[in-house]
């Protein structure tokens, strides 16, 4: 029995969508890229959109690349690893990089760790470590 031509109409652009989302869109497996902007430097050294208005992690590549510039050390640091080896990488950028640049470069790991779905070992919360980069107890 054919077809009324609507349905096929239709099935045939169901089909076309199928195949589209199957060409356009990332895998299953991989997670979305979330890009909210270029880097927003403030007056104070800070990045605005370091984290993106969703709460995920702005992945767009002006702003990693502003962050190695600024703090290669600590961008260097892998998501999966110990608080004391970034600890260790923060007080190397800290030498040259200022404390805003650095709250937003923490900011910034903690998004990939996230992302990377990796809990263990913990990290501290950005309260804490924006605390002890200001009191100056990061690295002493």
């Amino acid at each position: 029995m054919p077809l009324d031509p609507r349905w096929r109409t239709r099935l045939t652009a169901a089909c076309i969508a199928v195949a589209l989302v199957g060409v356009v869109s990332p895998s299953a497996s991989a997670s979305p890229l979330y890009q909210c902007g270029k880097p927003i430097v403030d007056t104070d050294g800070s990045i605005q959109n370091v984290i993106c208005g969703n709460g995920q992690l702005n992945e767009n590549a002006k702003v990693a690349a502003l962050l190695r510039k600024e703090a290669p050390a600590t961008m260097a640091v892998s998501a999966g690893a110990t608080w004391r080896t970034l600890r260790k990488a923060m007080c190397k950028d800290l030498e040259q990089a200022d404390s805003p640049m650095m709250i937003a470069v923490y900011l910034y790991k903690d998004g990939q760790r996230y992302n990377a779905s990796v809990s263990e070992p913990p990290w501290p919360s950005i309260q804490r470590v924006e605390t002890r980069i200001s009191d100056g107890t990061l690295c002493g």
